[in-house]
């Protein structure tokens, strides 16, 4: 098998200009990691560079959007930040793909922060399903996806950073029905 890179390029953009491809209230980060976020800038600088598709509309984040709300939070405290910044730009044909490449990232965080602390999958977990607000984002993308896009179940849960179980549950919850009857209820004809 022959494995290819996804990324079409890496360069120097104008991170400022930079729009999220999920919703803004989607990925939602506690107040303390997010202090941690803008004080390891500050001391280390720019370290990672952007994940970016390269969409029609212009470029969208797949990952790095606490990276740019934490910086644009530093300018207005007086800091200086450099107008262009490193992104690497991934290979994908359409919305869809980006979702999923966006939800591979999150995979790759949540697995990299699992192996730092033993109870970081629960409390990952925990976090996920109390707090109310990225609970409701998440079925408003996964409702959005559901009537829009013919991506499995499984690929829409991914989508959102929720394996698809916790996101089954999470969806009858909050709509008291099954993404399957959801979408046959909604589909557009």
């Amino acid at each position: 098998m022959n494995i290819q890179s996804r990324i079409t390029k890496t360069e120097l953009v104008n991170w400022k200009q930079l729009a999220w491809l999920q919703p803004d209230d989607f990925k939602e980060m506690h107040k303390s990691a997010f202090e941690k976020l803008k004080a390891s800038i500050k001391a280390n600088g720019f370290a990672a560079p952007f994940f970016v598709w390269d969409a029609p509309e212009g470029g969208l984040i797949l990952d790095g959007v606490h990276r740019k709300r934490a910086m644009l939070e530093l300018i207005n405290e007086g800091h200086e930040v450099s107008e262009m910044l490193p992104a690497n730009f991934v290979q994908c044909t359409d919305r869809k793909e980006a979702l999923l490449a966006n939800a591979l990232q999150d995979t790759n965080h949540m697995a990299q922060s699992m192996r730092r602390t033993p109870m970081a999958k629960h409390k990952l977990k925990s976090v996920q399903l109390k707090n109310h607000k990225a609970a409701v984002a998440r079925v408003k993308e996964m409702k959005r996806l559901l009537v829009s896009s013919e991506l499995l179940q499984k690929e829409i849960c991914y989508a959102v950073g929720i394996r698809e179980d916790s996101g089954a549950r999470l969806f009858r919850a909050k709509t008291g029905t099954t993404m399957t009857l959801w979408r046959r209820r909604n589909a557009k004809t």
